[in-house]
């Protein structure tokens, strides 16, 4: 799992350190031997009207038109959380920062959380106990995974570096460094070999434990996700050039290249990637609130779906028998699902600022999705229905983790906190 496209931090490498620099609108840095003078404001200086009032916050409520207006980029950090109570069976919290990411082993049993501070924590999943430390960065840990039996674990952090620790021991046994900004990782399905992107739209593929790395550049600008196929053969990335590539890692090639060229492709940035889970299709979303289904075998666009008014984060496919559904999640606070056969809009989910994620139940049709309105949510994918609210969180929802039976929810939050909720369904 990695931090949402929308929220992910900047770079403290990049800020050539971050205890010299402050921030000034719009996330521009501002450095204190520029600063010439500092006035001090006055209160009673500001003019009739300027006092903010409950009216002046965006992404409260539905008007008569739907949802209220999205939420995102610097309106995001303004979004208001209701004080809802909380519903959590336990609280995380361990960190002193911003927890970006969250995921959970191959046996539901194990947690691992990477934040703001710098650090990643290992703890159990029924009691929070904290089993190990992951210490050894000098930047927000933005991406954490475990290998495909659970053995192993990555960490990543902004600047590009990760760490594979033996989850037996707690010691690390490998250190890669991208040299570059990180964007995702992704272990292979059955094997020890996982992947990284990074901001300048290369991939580095490391064979674990022996550390023999391979390089792609398949990308002109930063690469936003990417996975392994599910057969593991290839691996898929997207990339803010609107582009979507399919490499091989045995011939280092890249066999399929879509981007705006292609015939009703996207021509913005691409934010997120759902593969199917027969490796026959892919979901993409972009930026401009569109989705396009690929068929990987012929590289065609098998499917258009629009109607979203700002970025989508996230997208999902369902995987119950059956139901034939493709989830997408946009900071216009809704999430859009679509029958796959007909491609008719099935219902509209809504929550009250935008949402970052968005994930089906393995078997029933059921769908999981999380927001900067502080909670996440469990739908009836096919109806829209809700069937819970999770709560408790004072800051956005960063990432999410759902146990393979469904029954278990862990949230992330910039509040600093994880939130594990039992016994949802």
């Amino acid at each position: 799992c990695s931090c949402p496209s929308t929220v992910k931090p900047r770079s403290r490498m990049a800020e050539q350190g971050d205890e010299d620099y402050e921030y000034g609108e719009e996330g521009e840095t501002i450095n204190p031997e520029d600063i010439v003078e500092v006035y001090e404001l006055d209160p009673d200086d500001l003019e009739d009207g300027e006092d903010m009032d409950e009216g002046d916050v965006e992404g409260q409520g539905e008007g008569e038109d739907g949802p209220a207006a999205a939420v995102d980029g610097e309106e995001a950090a303004e979004t208001t959380i209701i004080d809802r109570g909380d519903n959590a069976s336990a609280v995380f919290r361990e960190h002193t920062g911003a927890v970006f990411c969250v995921a959970l082993d191959p046996t539901d049993t194990l947690a691992i959380t990477g934040g703001e501070d710098d650090s990643a924590y290992v703890w159990k999943l029924a009691t929070g106990e904290k089993l190990f430390e992951c210490k050894e960065f000098k930047d927000s840990v933005t991406a954490v995974a475990f290998n495909h039996d659970g053995t192993l674990l990555a960490t990543g952090s902004m600047d590009g570096n990760i760490l594979i620790w033996d989850c037996s021991t707690s010691a690390v046994i490998n250190r890669f460094e991208c040299g570059d900004d990180l964007t995702f990782i992704d272990w292979h399905p059955t094997a020890n070999f996982i992947i990284a992107g990074t901001g300048s739209g290369c991939v580095h593929m490391w064979d674990v434990p022996r550390g023999n790395m391979t390089f792609f550049n398949p990308h002109s600008a930063s690469i936003t996700c990417g996975k392994w196929m599910p057969d593991g053969r290839t691996f898929l990335t997207c990339s803010e050039d609107g582009s979507m590539c399919v490499s091989s890692p045995k011939t280092q090639q890249t066999t399929l290249k879509i981007d705006e060229k292609t015939n009703q492709f996207h021509t913005s940035p691409i934010t997120c990637v759902a593969i199917h889970p027969d490796g026959t299709r892919v979901v993409v979303g972009a930026q401009d609130g569109s989705c396009r289904v690929v068929q990987i075998k012929t590289g065609k666009v098998i499917a258009e779906f629009d109607g979203h008014t700002d970025s989508v984060e996230a997208v999902a496919f369902s995987t119950s028998a059956g139901h034939s559904l493709v989830a997408m999640a946009s900071l216009d606070q809704t999430v859009r699902i679509f029958d796959l056969s007909s491609h008719l809009l099935q219902c509209v989910c809504t929550h009250d600022a935008g949402i970052v994620g968005v994930q089906f139940h393995k078997s029933l049709p059921l769908l999981y999705t999380w927001s900067l309105d502080g909670t996440a949510r469990v739908w009836d994918g096919r109806s829209g229905a809700p069937i819970k609210v999770l709560f408790g969180h004072q800051g956005h929802v960063l990432d999410c983790a759902v146990s393979k039976n469904g029954a278990t929810v862990v949230t992330s939050s910039e509040d600093g906190t994880a939130r594990v909720y039992h016994d949802v369904l």
